[in-house]
């Protein structure tokens, strides 16, 4: 690999982390500390790509433009494709956003980060068929990838008629294994298993959430609700007649209000359905 090319390929791994460019220092010393760089290495493609992404988060679009435009005419523009991607991806020109991930993608096709931005570049033009093969890639090569990526992912799944909610808590469920049960990730499989109506796999789900959620009386009165949704009053009771004692117990306000009465309505639905 060209020395440029691997440079760039590590600079898009940084960017791609959570941690900022300069964590010690706000995004103006950012920029001042790139002018006084590029000042000295004005033909460093690296330091303009990294400015062009500090002006754009420092709500500098059109400078951020006219600095990826220069990183793409000091050196190899495929070095500059994938911020330049990032930067229309951001700006919702998700076409041209596309192109440039493609190009980066052509030189650099296993980049953990270009293929994550193209698959929300295809989610958010709505193909989602093309968007999974680019999420189904990423997971293959970064297992351990962002929750959210495969939130993203099972939500897509489950929309397509092709794919389907099986394939989406499919994905969900492995995950998990590797993970053990992850909040955001089971309650969209909560939500699945209670749109196709399957009740009790939904509660089983619930009883794997955090201990200290299922203490809650939000978590007895959403199982109570479920029992009902079941068709099992007898088991939805004592969820309710527990969840009324923690209410009790509860600060006057709001949410305790609104609380006992979700838990009156429930009891009124156990005691006569």
């Amino acid at each position: 690999m060209p020395i440029s090319l691997l440079r760039c390929a590590l600079f898009a791994a940084l960017i791609s982390s959570p941690l900022p460019l300069f964590a010690d220092a706000g995004i103006e010393q950012q920029i001042q500390r790139l002018d006084e760089k590029i000042s000295s290495s004005p033909q460093d493609q690296n330091l303009y790509i990294q400015r062009s992404l500090a002006h754009f988060n420092n709500n500098q679009p059109s400078l951020a433009l006219a600095d990826i435009k220069t990183a793409e005419s000091v050196d190899n523009p495929v070095n500059a494709a994938f911020v330049h991607g990032i930067l229309l991806y951001r700006s919702a020109e998700f076409e041209k956003a596309k192109g440039y991930f493609d190009l980066y993608l052509a030189a650099f096709p296993r980049h953990p980060a270009s293929l994550q931005y193209r698959a929300r570049v295809l989610r958010d033009s709505g193909d989602y068929t093309a968007a999974l093969l680019d999420y189904e890639l990423l997971f293959s090569i970064r297992s351990r990838s962002d929750p959210g990526n495969y939130l993203a992912a099972a939500q897509m799944m489950a929309a397509l008629p092709e794919r389907g909610t099986d394939d989406a808590l499919t994905l969900l469920d492995d995950r998990m294994k590797v993970t053990g049960v992850l909040s955001s990730l089971q309650r969209y499989a909560i939500k699945l298993e209670i749109d196709r109506q399957h009740y009790e796999a939904a509660i089983q789900r619930l009883g794997t959430l955090d201990q200290k959620l299922r203490a809650t009386p939000q978590w007895q009165l959403e199982v109570a609700e479920l029992y009902l949704l079941a068709g099992k009053p007898e088991q939805a009771l004592p969820h309710l007649e527990l969840a009324a004692g923690q209410i009790n117990m509860l600060r006057p306000s709001t949410m305790q209000r609104e609380l006992q009465q979700r838990q009156k309505s429930l009891m009124s639905r156990a005691t006569t359905q």
